[in-house]
């Protein structure tokens, strides 16, 4: 997460649920414009049943298409009575300090009245007092230009495995080297709780679950950050879960989390 990355041009996709896509060779504050007229069209021609969630993060967003298996996940659960209408504004590598701000956030928090607004912070922010700062400081920011209405999930996710490089790199500076998986869990856990007592905001606990399955391995993709298709199923189930409980949705079938379990 700390490399640079080539990353694909900007690209919009619109499938049963409505997807915003940003992604771009320059660095993630250069992102270039997108047009919300796609979501607006779905979202009127559902009216009322319409339930928009905008996620707004990097690679742990897009990587198996998360917002997209949410969206699979809220129709089964809240049935024919709603329409899940799920977009996403998400740069490889990014920070939520990389979208507070900027002119395509600020326009699509205007222009959509999102019912959830789904928040995922870079891990490697959690690495550094400069990062774990930006990050109170941004979700800040968000929760002061959202709409009245919206509600925000915050999409916690999980430290790195053991082999990954960041362990074993000598000089991360600025980053503070953890010493271990654990000691990175820690400094991630304790940043939400920090966000949850300063805010009314909702908590997505991915992370803790990831860590309580008893198959943790097999969420994770072979570079020891990414998830399989395993892990973000279960980030997912775990999302939709935190969604259901926070909105005002009424489920016509229970999700398949136990409202204070993981699954």
């Amino acid at each position: 997460m700390f490399k640079s990355l080539r990353l694909p041009s900007s690209q919009i996709a619109i499938w049963i649920a409505a997807f915003i896509s940003i992604a771009t060779t320059a660095r993630p504050s250069q992102a270039a414009d997108i047009d919300l007229n796609p979501i607006q069209d779905e979202v009127s021609r559902h009216g009322s049943r319409a339930f928009t969630v905008l996620f707004v993060g990097n690679s742990h967003v897009l990587v198996n298409n998360v917002p997209d298996r949410v969206a699979k996940r809220l129709d089964a659960v809240v049935g024919p009575s709603r329409k899940p209408v799920t977009a996403r504004i998400a740069i490889n590598g990014a920070r939520l300090s990389d979208f507070a701000g900027r002119d395509i956030v600020k326009t699509a928090l205007k222009r959509i009245s999102w019912d959830i607004l789904v928040l995922q912070e870079a891990t490697a922010s959690f690495l550094s007092s400069s990062g774990r700062k930006n990050f109170h400081a941004s979700l800040n920011w968000f929760m002061r230009h959202k709409p009245t209405t919206t509600r925000v999930v915050l999409y916690q996710t999980w430290p790195f495995q053991s082999h990954h490089w960041l362990y074993h790199r000598p000089n991360l500076t600025p980053y503070e080297r953890p010493k271990s998986p654990d000691q990175m869990w820690t400094w991630i856990r304790s940043a939400y709780q920090t966000a949850l007592q300063r805010n009314r905001v909702a908590l997505a606990p991915v992370g803790r679950c990831w860590l309580a399955a008893e198959n943790t391995p097999s969420f994770y993709s072979p570079d020891g950050n990414h998830a399989t298709v395993a892990g973000s199923n279960l980030a997912a189930e775990v999302l939709t879960q935190a969604i259901v409980r926070t909105s005002a949705l009424k489920p016509t079938a229970a999700p398949s989390a136990a409202p204070t379990d993981c699954p």
